[in-house]
């Protein structure tokens, strides 16, 4: 969904910056690096939540587009939570969660 991202009315003119880990990172070099700016590498374990938090608390992008949809992730809600951003976009249930965590975190 990149590339009609990329090519909306709304989004066409943003630099767009994939965070991700390697395995993704090389799968997205693979097949979507035309639509792609920069890259941040984003390898942390699910047991660095302080790292995370403590790397992040100085980023802030205009959007964050979160397309992962596995309850699971605590590092993606983790990171999306302490990057500032006007406009946050996620999968029903993470805005929630994340609201909910805000007190957690």
């Amino acid at each position: 969904y990149i590339k009609h991202i990329k090519s909306s009315k709304k989004y066409k003119d943003y630099k767009f910056i994939l965070m991700c880990n390697s395995p993704i990172m090389e799968i997205a070099k693979k097949y979507i690096d035309k639509y792609i700016d920069e890259y941040i590498l984003f390898d942390y374990k699910k047991k660095e939540i302080k790292k995370i938090k403590k790397d992040l608390k100085n980023v802030s992008f205009t959007t964050i587009i979160n397309p992962i949809d596995d309850k699971t992730n605590k590092t993606a809600e983790v990171a999306v939570r302490c990057i500032k951003a006007k406009e946050k976009i996620c999968h029903n249930g993470y805005c929630l969660k994340i609201f909910l965590m805000l007190n957690l975190i």
